[in-house]
């Protein structure tokens, strides 16, 4: 006779995360690289990553924006720009609505998201460059909404019978 397979339910969709990448991280202004990183806990999963343009980027160039995790620095959104071209501001991106702007993580033909899930910690990582002269303006926020099964607390299991 096999084993009945383990089935886990019960996970709390409650949590999030939240950051500003804004003019404050650097005190100099110039063109650079802005980071943000916000930090999930193991055994969490990702129900929707959102990227909200408060105020737009006015640098001299580009200011695109990626997020990934360490495993693809631009899997979940890539190459969003910032300067009113793929956000205006108090306009935002999630899951449900990419704006074109997918990452690798939005697998075949955009039909399903991967790596949302991970057994070990991560960092979700939103990088912003701006190039040419240095932005007087520009806010963006990013929210991780996850879920994850707290240490210790109960699991409810699924029955199985065969047929």
């Amino acid at each position: 006779m096999a084993s009945a397979p383990v089935v886990y339910c019960g996970y709390n969709p409650v949590y999030a995360e939240y950051g500003i990448l804004d003019l404050n991280a650097d005190p100099d202004n110039a063109a650079g690289v802005y980071t943000l990183k916000l930090h999930l806990p193991k055994n969490s999963y990702i129900t929707d990553i959102i990227v909200i343009a408060v105020a737009l980027w006015n640098a001299g160039t580009t200011a695109s924006a990626i997020v990934g995790d360490a495993g693809d620095p631009d899997g979940f959104f890539t190459a969003v720009n910032l300067k009113a071209t793929d956000l205006a501001a108090d306009e935002a991106l999630s899951f449900a609505n990419t704006g074109g702007q997918e990452g690798a993580y939005l697998a075949d033909s955009a039909t399903h998201w991967t790596d949302r899930y991970t057994t070990a910690s991560r960092i979700i990582i939103m990088e912003l460059t701006t190039v040419g002269t240095a932005p007087t303006t520009g806010e963006t926020h990013m929210i991780v909404l996850y879920a994850r099964r707290p240490e210790g607390a109960s699991v409810a299991r699924a029955t199985y019978v065969a047929t």
